[in-house]
């Protein structure tokens, strides 16, 4: 395809821009919490330099918040961490499950996502060679259109598995309306990129996503260019 390269290039500091927004939208109202919570730690403590008797309950909710709110700010951290190392090679052989649940745990920060339910059909997730960043990007540009479509109060399924042909990642529970427009062109494009299929099923609400075992780059693999339907 005419321009892949620069698409993907382009694509994927687009798709990175959005997720730093989004963590560090996160980030920022855990220190938001940890802020309010400090200072009323210290109106507690000037009314009680003052003579007031100190309320210990009020001092343990104050306490219990700023624990939450560090482990809540670590597991923020830990997930951007994770993102930040999946562009450190373009290519690279991935375990499907661990990166459903990781676009899972960064999707968390939208303000309209809703409940991501994952299972792997084996032990162990499937693996597979592809282009990591830009299978993330595909995967959380899914859910994203399945959150829209559901509502936050509502659920979608994932389920990654294998094949004798490579891996392949079923979301369900989007509904007709959560599949319908998923297709796009910056869709297509990417699931061109990946060497992927993806087929919509409007009666079930699902998409599926097939992926090669081997993702063909330049050439130097035997692997047909993807495909939608």
């Amino acid at each position: 395809m005419s321009g892949e390269p620069d698409f993907i290039a382009t694509e994927q500091v687009d798709f990175q821009g959005r997720i730093t927004a989004s963590v560090s939208h996160e980030i920022n109202n855990v220190l938001a919490t940890i802020s309010e919570t400090a200072g009323l730690l210290a109106d507690l403590t000037e009314l009680g330099m003052s003579g007031r008797p100190l309320d210990a309950s009020e001092l343990r909710r104050c306490a219990d918040t700023v624990v939450e709110e560090v482990k809540r700010g670590f597991r923020v951290v830990k997930n951007l961490n994770a993102f930040a190392h999946s562009g450190d090679e373009p290519v690279a052989e991935v375990d499907l499950t661990e990166l459903v649940d990781l676009v899972s745990g960064l999707t968390r920060y939208v303000s309209f996502s809703c409940r991501v339910e994952t299972r792997s059909v084996e032990g162990s997730g499937p693996r597979v060679t592809t282009r990591p960043l830009l299978l993330e990007d595909l995967v959380y540009r899914s859910f994203i259109h399945g959150f829209r479509a559901v509502g936050p109060d509502g659920s979608i399924g994932v389920c990654t598995t294998s094949d004798q042909d490579g891996g392949r990642i079923v979301i369900s529970g989007l509904g007709g309306t959560g599949v319908e427009g998923f297709l796009d062109d910056d869709v297509r494009r990417i699931v061109h990129a990946l060497g992927a299929h993806v087929e919509t099923d409007t009666s079930r609400g699902e998409v599926l996503i097939r992926l090669p075992a081997l993702i063909e780059i330049d050439g130097a693999e035997s692997f047909p260019a993807g495909s939608v339907a």
